[in-house]
């Protein structure tokens, strides 16, 4: 074996391990993809939490159905990136609405830092989850227990 063909293998070898090193230390494509789609779905849901909370500071109800929002919202809000189906929502008392969204992946709360308690969509399961949200900041949102459904 020559040189040029042995230090060509060490390169090739070397370029081999750091492409499988980076798909180990950030994930292969596929779930990077899922990771992506649940940030859009929980800015998603963030977006439209705001929208209905402006609704309801003008109109004084929440609106029957997501699409009645005063205003309007951009389609793109509305509609699951993967499915393109429309987020499901319901009003569940004079003062607290419902949003879901079917995660793609687990997403943890940390220790530390706390979360904000106006973010609940951050830290979900996998899976359909849906979570109550009050119309005024004060209160708690929460996710929905399965089980009550």
């Amino acid at each position: 074996m020559t040189l040029e063909r042995s230090l060509a293998t060490g390169v090739s070898a070397v370029v081999i391990l750091a492409v499988v090193a980076g798909l180990v230390v950030l994930g292969w494509p596929a779930e990077e993809r899922s990771r992506m789609l649940d940030a859009r779905r929980v800015e998603d849901l963030s977006v439209l939490t705001q929208a209905v909370r402006r609704h309801y500071r003008r109109e004084g109800t929440l609106p029957e159905r997501i699409e009645d929002i005063h205003g309007g919202v951009d389609a793109s809000w509305l509609q699951d990136p993967r499915t393109g189906a429309v987020y499901s929502y319901r009003v569940v008392d004079g003062e607290t609405f419902e949003l879901c969204a079917d995660f793609e992946q687990v997403a943890v709360r940390p220790h530390w830092p706390v979360p904000r308690d106006d973010e609940p969509f951050r830290f979900h399961e996998a899976g359909p989850q849906c979570f109550e949200i009050p119309v005024t900041l004060e209160a708690d949102m929460r996710p929905v227990d399965p089980a009550r459904r």
